[in-house]
């Protein structure tokens, strides 16, 4: 009697795929090029045909510009603001950054949303 039961045999995969292979060369034509009109251009279009223009980003897009009255800025003391709103009389939400140390030697800094309500 044997100890195991031999492995079934795979299904035969003998259907010929119906899907289209990837092909560079039918890119070029219009009715398979993409249109990003939203998009716009920042190089020009290639000069030849089968000719391969490649553009880098824009690397000062993602800039922040100066901020006027930036360079007179002093960071206070005692840390930043305090993020807090009355929400009436006896109940203040605020948010606050609270560090926490684990028992691996990491400390997580959690993003804590607190209410107080005065008795």
């Amino acid at each position: 009697m044997p100890l195991a039961e031999p492995a079934p045999v795979p299904p035969i995969l003998s259907q010929e795929s119906t899907v289209r292979s990837f092909d560079l060369a039918d890119l070029g034509t219009e009715e398979n090029t993409i249109d990003f009109r939203v998009v716009q251009r920042r190089c020009a279009r290639a000069s030849r045909p089968g000719e391969i223009v490649v553009c880098a980003p824009d690397p000062e897009a993602e800039r922040l510009g100066t901020i006027s009255g930036a360079q007179d800025f002093e960071p206070s003391g005692n840390g930043p603001p305090r993020a807090a709103i009355k929400l009436t009389e006896n109940i203040e939400a605020d948010i606050h950054v609270d560090p926490y140390g684990l028992p691996n030697g990491m400390v997580s800094n959690r993003v804590m949303v607190g209410v107080k309500v005065a008795f």
